[in-house]
């Protein structure tokens, strides 16, 4: 299988929000990989924040979003151009 490996610097200013990203999963261009806990607070007042990935779930963005459960973990969904 092969994959995309890099993300333009014009993709990674353009997306910054969460809404970004689900137009890119409807269209087919990331897949939702999957969410797990990070050791980080985030404000519940705010929806989190994005940020560019490349790791070992592949490429693309990573959502922070708060946990509304626990003050000490938050939520990050790996959002990642899909393989080839």
């Amino acid at each position: 299988m092969k994959t995309i490996n890099k993300i333009s610097e014009a993709e990674k200013s353009n997306i910054k929000s969460i809404a970004k990203i689900n137009k890119l999963v409807k269209s087919g261009k990331l897949i939702k990989s999957h969410t797990s806990t990070i050791r980080e607070y985030i404000s519940r007042k705010s929806c989190g924040y994005v940020s560019a990935y490349s790791g070992r779930f592949g490429v693309g963005f990573t959502h922070a979003s708060p946990n509304w459960s626990s003050t000490r973990f938050s939520y990050v969904t790996y959002y990642v151009k899909p393989t080839i």
